[in-house]
């Protein structure tokens, strides 16, 4: 393959069409200066050099048009072609000739301009290019073309940018571009390893709390189960209760009815024959009628009335005499009522005089704290109101250190913030500055950036399904991102809790700290304000206790408590001095490379074994901080009781639970304890900033999250439209239209919004940098204030101190804390003391109300009584009258007599009759009364039947076996509702959750382990890349290194020149050193050469590139311009004995070099400013070209060959 002409058209100085014709071997192109032969190479870069970004020499793609010199009008495009001879099919493209062409067009209003490429004038593409070029090993980046400036490049260039041409021409870059995207691959690994790690720390302490939430929702589901099926059983029981009873009751209605019946039948019966009795009494009494007369007629009604009478004043008697008793059973109820009374009086008397005993003991106790605390305010009254106004100036100044400090903190992390933002944005401006660079050639050519869409619309169906599979991918990565950044927020709200939490406990941690003396407090706020680095906090800071040893191991520690642990001895003597300048006292620094451990002594050990254990044992601490808590404790054992060390004492430390101290040495200390403020695990800073740092690190994960979604969001989004516009596309050509058109649009636009980026990042970026500048005003201003807060608080604690010594002011706080607390108790006993007097009083007033009632019930008793003996007299009376009557009927005749006796036996048979038929009748009325209450019950039955019925579908329980007794079923009833109530709120959902976050939790577990899986394949890919990267690098180098010591031999003529590694194990890390010596020379380094000798060096390294990787066709642009007369003919030769295996094109204005040239190419520019184009091939004498293009003489020096 080679070139066989160049067409150019309207191309620079070339104002019209025109054809350069070319041959192979070795052609070179002269011209005088300005004459336009350099623009024969921009022509060949133009076409063959797109991306190039010393392809062509001009600021714009429009450049290249030519201008219309002195006095034509500029042209509207400018047209390339290179034709090269393509019979051994170098280029993959299956004809003799491939013409490649690119067209530049301006538009009509001359501001913007089309690039087009065609390849044998079927319009083409940039990518088509990039892949036939390639293919021929033809490469604009490479060293198939050569210009002046390569070689002052590469001679000028660093021993590191000269190695890495090695990575260019090896083919290793593909391996960093693998490498970058390992590593890539690596930190989002990393980055979803961290957000994982997040979300498993939430997951865990939620099924830590779970768990037992779980644990008690199970207690309380079960009991709920239990509960549930207790009253179902209950309500079973009932049921069939009602239902049995229902059955009897249907039995009972029955045999009433039955009987009812029997009734009615027998009232029939009785009602027959009181009517035969009243007939045979009518036939009766008319005989009487008609033989007593008047007078028997009316003694016959006196006694009538008299019968009357009797039997009224019997009834009313009767009467009376059931009042009576009744009135004798209320007041009966009465009397026991009033004894039930009375017996509640005498417990209520008791109760009220135990509450007596213990008010009048309280107020003893109130009364003796009184005059204690009276005894302190005492001695303090010449001082109260002074403590009183300090008490509340340190309180206020409290406040107002730690929301300045807070102010302060939060300007600080402001200003961290802006910063980061400010060297962002610094960042952002920078890479804008890049892509609008890189932008400006590559937006003109977007055009060419797209590939044709294939013809058929298979392809579109194919892209179409490719999309909404790539759709359907970021959707469910859209849905899990979302739901790792609800578990992230939570983990945030989480973490933001526990950082209030220790907030809080810090604040409180500052009256702790008051338990400490000046010097100690004065280093912590050291500390906190990092005026000092390197302190770790006190001994109290710095342990942690269980309550139940809390007051051995404060005894035990006594004062050391108060150590403060530190770096070094280094940091303690900058303490000891800033105590010593601000006038704070002294205190006792316990420096961690020069603390000593320690082991237990003899006796100690054999203590511990029969003690509790080991002081040091039972406190809990940071390893390294082990000799600090030896100086505390050392081997100080801990027992029991008094008695157990009393046992043990002798030549061993010894501390009780209750707080007694037993020295080594016999002296034994205890008492009773007071209440000490200063106790071990007060909430240390380092924990707070350990939350503080894990919420920003969830935080920064959530931002870097959220982005991703953004990005997702917007790549959906996207994809959604691409779909859309794929989905209703009339056909492929439409597709292929409005993508293009999309794409150009985009391009523009792209540049335009990257200009309005940047000035608005620009904006940004001064913004912030003044938000700085005020930020540090402030906190300069701040810090000073906080200063001054600080010195007027210490200086009031110092009055404080001085006033109110510690052990009074804290016993005086006991003593009030005892006053208000015994104060309440007192009051409590006195309410109730009053109450039970109220409840006495009541009480009393009702036993006294009985007694009145029983009196009124004897006395209506005794009157009912009265009244039945007095009807009784009437009744006898009225007898007495009526039995006169009769015996004077008696007397008025037998015949009479025995009509009466007939008529008085008939009146008493109906008289018995109607009552038999009455009692019937009230049987039949009773029966039936009850029938109707017993249907009725049996309704009442069947509703709770039904009700019951219902109850046990709403249960959903099946009762079966054996159902227990109702009062055990109550009975547990009544126990589980208890039970439940006592469990109060109670997460049901726990269950479910706990079992969600623990499926959830191993999910991320098992994606956890996927990821270092991967992160360590990854690892593993990105050291064998790198491994391959060397031994490709090392190939490369040995393969041209050895070319480069015969090239400059032969350039040279007998020179020697080598290549070298700078680091030849990690050669990635150094550079190339070109080290050279020239004939009857020494050997130097290229920085050491001549100019010219540089220069031939430098040209001996390009040809070893091309012997390493040859090429059809070179192009030479005045490489030999530096070099004397001797060394551009040894180029010369050297070209020319290449040539007859590649094609070389030679840009030069050398004599030597043109007689070396197989064929010349002259180029003049004449008037009008357009250049021509004069050929010589196969020339073999160059006089008369030489005075035609003003080609000098040069005079070759002795040994030229």
């Amino acid at each position: 393959m080679y070139l066989r002409q160049i067409e150019l058209e309207n191309f620079k100085s070339f104002g019209k069409k025109l054809t350069v014709p070319l041959l192979e071997g070795y052609t070179a192109v002269t011209g005088p200066n300005g004459s336009g032969k350099s623009n024969i190479s921009d022509a060949i870069l133009f076409v063959l050099g797109p991306k190039s970004s010393r392809a062509i020499r001009a600021g714009k793609l429009s450049d290249l048009i030519f201008n219309g010199g002195k006095d034509r009008s500029p042209a509207s495009y400018c047209k390339v072609s290179l034709v090269f001879d393509n019979q051994d099919r170098t280029i993959p493209i299956d004809e003799d000739m491939v013409r490649l062409t690119r067209v530049i067009k301006m538009s009509q209003d001359r501001e913007s301009y089309t690039s087009t490429f065609y390849v044998n004038d079927r319009r083409s593409s940039l990518g088509e290019f990039d892949v036939l070029l390639s293919n021929a090993r033809i490469s604009a980046d490479g060293y198939n073309f050569v210009q002046q400036g390569d070689i002052t490049r590469i001679t000028t260039m660093s021993n590191l940018e000269r190695r890495r041409i090695f990575d260019d021409i090896s083919g290793i870059s593909k391996f960093d571009e693998e490498i970058s995207k390992a590593r890539a691959e690596r930190d989002e690994v990393d980055a979803n390893i961290e957000r994982i790690s997040i979300i498993l720390a939430e997951l865990e302490r939620q099924i830590g709390q779970l768990e037992q939430e779980k644990e008690v929702a199970l207690t309380y589901l079960r009991m709920k189960e239990k509960l549930t099926l207790s009253r179902a059983q209950l309500a079973y029981r009932r049921r069939e209760s009602y239902e049995a009873e229902a059955a009897a009751l249907h039995k009972q209605i029955e045999t009433y009815e039955h009987t009812i019946q029997q009734l009615k039948d027998q009232r029939l019966e009785v009602a027959d024959r009181i009517r035969d009795l009243d007939v045979r009494m009518m036939e009766t009494e008319k005989e009487l009628r008609e033989k007593g007369g008047r007078e028997f007629q009316e003694l016959r009604e006196k006694i009538d009335e008299l019968r009357i009478k009797v039997a009224k004043a019997e009834d009313r008697a009767a009467q009376a005499m059931q009042s009576a008793e009744e009135a004798d059973e209320e007041r009966a109820i009465k009397a026991a009522e009033r004894e039930d009374m009375l017996r509640s009086l005498d417990e209520m008397a008791k109760e009220r005089e135990e509450a007596s005993l213990r008010l009048k003991e309280v107020d003893g106790q109130l009364e003796s704290r009184n005059k204690e605390l009276a005894a302190i305010q005492a001695e303090l009254s010449d001082c109260d109101a002074e403590l009183a106004t300090l008490e509340k100036e340190l309180a206020s100044l409290d406040r107002e250190v730690r929301q300045k400090d807070d102010e302060l903190n939060r300007l600080r992390m402001e200003k961290e913030r802006l910063e980061g933002r400010r060297d962002r944005l610094a960042d952002e401006l920078a890479e804008f500055d890049r892509n609008m660079e890189s932008l400006d050639v590559e937006v003109l050519d977007a055009d060419e950036q797209i590939k044709e869409l294939k013809r058929s619309g298979q392809d579109s169906s194919r892209e179409l399904k490719e999309l909404q599979e790539r759709f359907i991918q970021q959707r469910n990565a859209e849905a899990r991102m979302t739901r790792e950044m609800e578990e992230l927020e939570q983990a945030i709200r989480s973490l933001g809790r526990e950082q209030s939490r220790l907030k809080a406990e810090e604040e409180a941690a500052g009256d702790i700290a008051r338990g400490y003396n000046r010097a100690v407090r004065g280093i912590l706020e050291a500390r906190d304000s990092l005026a000092i680095r390197g302190i770790h906090g006190t001994i109290a800071e710095l342990a942690e206790v269980d309550d139940k040893y809390s007051t051995a191991m404060n005894i035990a520690a006594g004062g050391r408590m108060q150590a403060i642990v530190v770096e070094d001895d280094g940091v303690a003597a900058e303490c000891i001095q800033y105590l010593k300048r601000h006038d704070l006292g002294r205190a006792t620094f316990l420096p961690l490379n020069k603390m000593l451990d320690g082991r237990p002594r003899g006796k100690a050990i054999l203590a511990a074994k029969e003690a509790v254990g080991f002081a040091i044992d039972l406190v809990r601490f940071y390893e390294r901080y082990r000799a600090a808590f030896w100086y505390v404790f050392g081997d100080t054992v801990v027992v029991d009781t008094l008695d157990h060390a009393r046992k043990l004492m002798g030549g061993v430390r010894l501390v009780t639970m209750g707080g007694e101290l037993l020295e080594a040495s016999g002296a034994m200390i205890g008492g009773k304890t007071d209440a000490s403020s200063l106790r071990f695990g007060a909430p240390s800073r380092g924990k707070l900033e350990e939350i503080a740092a894990k919420l920003n690190q969830a935080v920064l994960a959530a931002e870097r999250l959220e982005a991703e979604i953004a990005q997702v969001r917007k790549d959906m989004a996207a994809l959604q439209d691409r779909i859309r516009e794929l989905s209703g596309a009339g056909g492929a050509s439409d597709v292929t239209l409005k993508a293009l058109e999309s794409r150009r649009q985009e391009l523009r636009m792209k540049l335009d919004k990257l200009k309005t980026e940047r000035a608005d990042k620009a904006s940004e970026m001064q913004a912030v940098t003044r938000s700085i500048t005020e930020l540090d005003a402030r906190l300069a201003s701040g810090e000073k204030c906080l200063n001054d807060i600080r010195s007027k608080r210490e200086t009031s604690r110092a009055r404080l101190e001085q006033l109110a010594p510690a052990e009074m002011s804290i016993r005086l706080k006991q003593l009030q804390s005892d006053v208000v607390s015994l104060t309440g108790v007192a009051a409590e006993l006195r309410t109730s003391v009053q109450t039970l007097d109220a409840r006495l009083q009541m009480t009393r007033e009702r036993v006294a109300a009985l007694n009145a009632e029983e009196v009124q019930l004897a006395e209506k008793a005794e009157k009912l009584r009265s009244e039945s003996r007095s009807i009784g007299e009437e009744g006898a009376k009225a007898r007495t009258e009526l039995a006169a009557l009769r015996r004077i009927e008696g007397s008025m005749g037998e015949e009479i007599n025995k009509l009466r006796e007939r008529k008085e036996a008939l009146f008493r048979e109906k008289t018995e009759l109607e009552g038999e038929r009455d009692r019937l009748q009230n049987k039949v009325e009773t029966t039936t009364d009850i029938i109707v209450g017993l249907r009725t019950r049996i309704g009442q039955c069947q509703d709770k039947i039904r009700e019951l019925t219902e109850e046990l579908k709403q249960y959903n329980v099946e009762v079966t076996g054996p159902v227990p007794s109702y009062d055990a079923l109550r009975d547990t009833i009544r126990q589980l509702e208890g039970a439940i109530d006592n469990m109060g709120a109670v997460n049901l959902r726990a269950v479910d959750d706990y079992e969600e976050k623990k499926k959830r939790h191993a999910d991320l577990n098992e994606e956890t382990q996927r990821l270092e899986a991967q992160r360590r394949d990854l690892i593993r890919l990105e050291s064998d890349l790198n491994e391959k990267k060397k031994v490709s690098l090392f190939q490369v180098y040995e393969a041209v290194n050895e070319n480069f010591r015969r090239c400059y031999a032969e350039l040279s003529q007998g020179g020697e020149a080598e290549l070298i590694l700078e680091n030849p194990e990690q050669p990635f890390e150094g550079g190339l050193i070109m080290r050279v010596k020239p004939r009857q020379g020494k050997t130097l380094r290229l920085e050491a050469l001549s100019g010219g000798e540089k220069s031939l060096a430098a040209l001996a390294f390009i040809f070893a590139l091309q012997e390493y990787q040859p090429s059809p066709f070179y192009l030479l642009d005045e490489v030999d311009m530096f070099l004397d007369g001797i060394n551009a003919d040894m180029v010369a030769r050297r070209v020319q004995k290449s040539s007859k295996t590649a094609q070389f094109i030679q840009i030069s204005l050398r004599k030597i070099t043109l007689t070396k040239a197989d064929h010349i190419i002259g180029v003049t520019k004449q008037d009008g400013g357009i250049s021509h184009v004069i050929i010589r091939p196969n020339i073999s004498d160059i006089k008369d070209f030489q005075a035609e293009f003003n080609i000098p003489d040069e005079k070759m020096e002795e040994g030229a060959q």
